[in-house]
């Protein structure tokens, strides 16, 4: 078991800090730009392995503007003669899009950073997204981007050389940390499985659970109900959480308050899951979940 190789870690919001303060991330250098692009084509637009990135094209990304005037970011991948229906690498059933924070880390401005600083010659919509950098830092008076595509290999290790500057090369961080990232913080913030694959591009819910890890807040306050003995009707666990529980027993404790029945959801995505709930079950007590929140 313990030659078994390590599976990603996830990033943590502390480690995106990181990165940023230690300029990894950010519209300061040739490569922080590229890093930064593609860190938010794979967050923000669910696209997954290297492949995908390196079909990119720079007609993929366009900017949008919305009915209140704010401007977004919206990727349409067009499907090519290799490109094409189940070969794609995620399906999403609508165009993922990113809008302008207009802050430091604002996806909208790090996009028209890069646009200004490509070459002007080399920015159809059939042009590649990702080019090579012409010098390493912003010292330097050469354009910044060549006319010739980021190399492969360096597109593949963008995680884990920028884990490696940034000093967090004490953790299995590859590009696929970035995606894992994408799946952990939307779920800690309470988003449906179902509308998390409509962004990460995910197929089914079983494949986001596995994605998901329980958060440390929720871990914690598990913890503290499993160590406790108190069986008073205001306990936190559900009145019967076995198999033979009844329909409307389950009913009954979903409806009681909706802080019980997120933490429920939590319980029985991670800790019991199909083999006492099932995952129709656990699906059909997040949207009572969601119900409940909006009643309150």
């Amino acid at each position: 078991m313990g030659n078994l190789p390590r599976h990603a870690e996830s990033l943590s919001d502390d480690d995106i800090n990181k990165l940023w303060e230690c300029d990894q991330l950010g519209p300061n250098t040739p490569e922080s730009i590229l890093n930064t692009l593609w860190w938010n084509n794979t967050v923000h637009f669910g696209i997954r392995s290297v492949k995908p990135h390196n079909d990119m094209r720079w007609g993929d990304v366009s900017l949008h503007v919305d009915n209140e005037g704010k401007e977004f970011l919206q990727f349409r991948e067009r499907q090519s003669k290799t490109c094409q229906g189940d070969n794609l690498d995620h399906a999403h059933n609508i165009y993922p899009k990113a809008w302008a924070t207009n802050d430091e880390r604002c996806p909208v401005n790090l996009y028209k950073r890069f646009a200004d600083l490509r070459p002007s010659d080399y920015s159809s919509p059939d042009s590649l997204f990702y080019l090579a950098t012409n010098c390493k830092d912003a010292s330097h008076s050469h354009p910044w981007f060549k006319r010739q595509p980021l190399g492969v290999n360096k597109l593949g290790t963008i995680m884990k050389r920028m884990a490696k500057s940034a000093g967090l090369d004490n953790r299995r961080f590859t590009n696929h940390s970035a995606h894992k990232y994408l799946v952990q913080k939307l779920a800690d913030q309470n988003i449906p499985p179902t509308e998390i694959m409509q962004i990460s591009g995910h197929r089914n819910v079983q494949s986001i659970n596995s994605y998901s890890n329980i958060s440390m807040d929720c871990h914690r306050v598990i913890s503290n109900i499993l160590s406790s003995n108190n069986d008073q009707p205001g306990s936190l666990l559900p009145p019967s959480h076995t198999a033979a529980a009844s329909a409307s027993e389950r009913q009954r404790y979903v409806e009681s308050t909706s802080e019980r029945c997120h933490l429920l959801w939590f319980i029985a995505l991670h800790f019991l899951g199909s083999n006492i709930w099932g995952n129709n079950q656990c699906e059909l007590l997040w949207f009572r979940c969601k119900a409940t929140s909006s009643h309150r």
